[in-house]
């Protein structure tokens, strides 16, 4: 083979290859398992277990004043089916960052287990809001959005869940 076939060879593979690659997104809600997207932590004679995702910015530019919303909550909470989980998200170039989304007491030998799933919200400061606020049922729907003043870069639906060892789980949903 000369060098000038081996060459064209290498060219084709690469071209190729390309045709194949799915080139990644500029930005990515990403939901998993494992830690970090689940930790657990003592609270008491209880095991608090948070789930997380991962905001993922694939750009070369830093992405400031980002909002994760959970949108479209099913069935709703008091009224609320909308709920800013962060603000003022910064994400540099080609960085990413872990957001709490929900908790739940999964209970233990000397505890019961929550009575529902708790959204890991901000303070609302100097907002009254109902006691069981950010409350959700062991099952809902959702609908996460992360934007940045008016551009929206990316949403995925997930529901999140208790499965039957009162495990709480957060999965992509279609």
């Amino acid at each position: 083979m000369s060098v000038l076939g081996g060459i064209g060879c290498v060219f084709s593979l690469i071209y190729v290859w390309k045709l194949f690659t799915i080139p990644a997104k500029s930005f990515q809600i990403i939901l998993g398992t494992g830690n970090p997207y689940e930790t657990v932590e003592p609270s008491g004679v209880n095991l608090n277990r948070i789930v997380r995702v991962k905001l993922q910015n694939n750009t070369n530019t830093e992405i400031s004043n980002g909002e994760l919303h959970l949108r479209n909550l099913d069935p709703p909470n008091n009224g609320f089916k909308d709920f800013l989980l962060e603000d003022r998200i910064t994400i540099g170039r080609r960085e990413s960052t872990f957001i709490g989304v929900a908790a739940y007491s999964e209970g233990t030998s000397e505890a019961l287990a929550g009575p529902w799933i708790q959204l890991i919200l901000p303070n609302p400061g100097g907002y009254f809001m109902p006691a069981t606020y950010g409350h959700l049922p062991i099952r809902s729907h959702i609908h996460l959005k992360f934007s940045s003043l008016d551009d929206i870069f990316e949403e995925v639906h997930c529901r999140i869940f208790l499965d039957s060892y009162h495990v709480l789980h957060l999965e992509e949903w279609s």
